[in-house]
């Protein structure tokens, strides 16, 4: 008992040094936010989802960093947009993986660091980047690899806009996040130390109030060094997916289609050659403090493994409700959440019911889990992420 007392003491001496520039840079941001002033929109995961160009307006430029918000570069509204994050994280683990293989008694550190800058050139054009560091620290047997990638061209793309605002078609083209509904075949996988990103074209159109995207992409794989990381030639897909809202239930409806080519698929039936069509219904909204989530997942194709070729069939269904109670401090949320999906009840048969979950988001319960009572330092301003 004492033992593990003087092991836990020791890595939050050694999580406290690390944190003391961190730190430092939080209390900075707040000695430079002004109470009174106005709040601002708030941070999105995906940070091109953010629109500055209300601070063209000086006046609502209520704090210095406001500046870097929003950089005029003429006098025809192009301006450009600088921020970052900064998300320290110490994990430890009791009896991982239910106690099988090597264990890890002291935890690990996980850093990570994004910088991104938004060009606006008008309502037509436009250039998004950003770099990302994320670096993991004294884990046995080293860090993961979704744990480590020094430093990396996270995302650079460019934005062409035609239409109006009620009717308008966004062809985007290089390295972008991605999530699509709840997260749970396409996510930018805010859990991991090293978020995911994607490169290739994607079509964005916009009708009142539907929103209509399709896309052909590939996983950028993560590689060790320096600007390195490349697109993984051994998978490709494509998609097209509709998003209506329903703002009077404060939600809507989403419908997707989702084709995977992966060259080498392994599963128990052996490796090979994966065709895979996925389709996903979801509705979502809430009323009051309640809050709901239904998701329908079919997919089906073809799998050859050693010149045999073998069918797939395969499901998932997902629920989560949630009650909010908005009267007591800090807002807690009590849910229930039941996912099923199918498996391969057969090895040898002709048929492949092991459901795919694509590239899925990491959180079990949200995109929170495992960082609540976060603190992010973005831009120089501290917000506190709460579950």
């Amino acid at each position: 008992m004492n033992q593990t007392l003087a092991k836990l003491r020791h890595n939050l001496t050694r999580v406290g040094w690390s944190l003391i520039i961190p730190l430092c840079l939080i209390i900075t941001g707040l000695a430079q936010t002004q109470p009174s002033a106005p709040s601002p929109p708030p941070y999105q995961s995906l940070r091109y989802e953010e629109d500055w160009s209300y601070l063209s307006d000086k006046t609502k430029q209520t704090g210095d960093l406001d500046k870097l918000k929003y950089i005029p570069l003429n006098g025809r509204g192009w301006y450009l947009s600088l921020g970052g994050e900064a998300r320290i994280r110490y994990e430890y683990f009791s009896q991982f993986n239910f106690g099988a293989g090597p264990q890890d008694d002291d935890g690990y550190l996980l850093q990570r660091y994004l910088l991104h800058a938004d060009m606006r050139l008008g309502k037509r054009v436009r250039v998004f980047t950003q770099l990302q560091s994320a670096v993991g620290t004294w884990r046995n047997g080293g860090p993961r690899l979704t744990d480590d990638d020094r430093l990396e061209v996270h995302q650079a793309f460019v934005d062409l806009k035609f239409g109006d605002e009620a009717k308008s078609l966004t062809v985007r083209a290089g390295r972008h996040e991605m999530d699509f509904g709840a997260g749970r075949l396409i996510s930018a996988g805010e859990g991991l130390n090293v978020r995911r990103s994607f490169d290739g074209v994607r079509l964005i159109y916009r009708h009142g109030q539907w929103l209509i995207n399709a896309q052909v992409n590939k996983l950028v794989s993560i590689k060790p060094g320096l600007f390195n990381d490349a697109p993984d030639p051994s998978q490709t897909f494509c998609g097209i997916g509709a998003t209506r809202p329903r703002p009077k239930m404060r939600g809507g409806h989403q419908f997707a289609y989702i084709g995977l080519d992966r060259k080498l698929g392994r599963f128990d039936q052996g490796a090979g050659r994966e065709l895979r069509h996925t389709v996903i219904a979801r509705t979502y909204g809430g009323a009051k403090q309640l809050d709901y989530n239904f998701v329908t997942i079919f997919q089906w194709g073809s799998f050859k493994s050693v010149g045999r070729e073998t069918g797939i069939r395969a499901w998932a269904v997902a629920a989560d409700a949630g009650y909010t109670m908005n009267a007591i401090p800090l807002k807690p949320r009590f849910g229930l959440r039941a996912d099923a999906m199918s498996g391969d009840r057969n090895p040898n048969d002709r048929r492949l019911e092991t459901f795919n979950p694509l590239f899925p988001g990491t959180a079990y319960s949200d995109t929170i889990a495992g960082d609540a009572g976060r603190l992010t330092l973005r831009c120089g301003k501290v917000r506190f992420a709460q579950n």
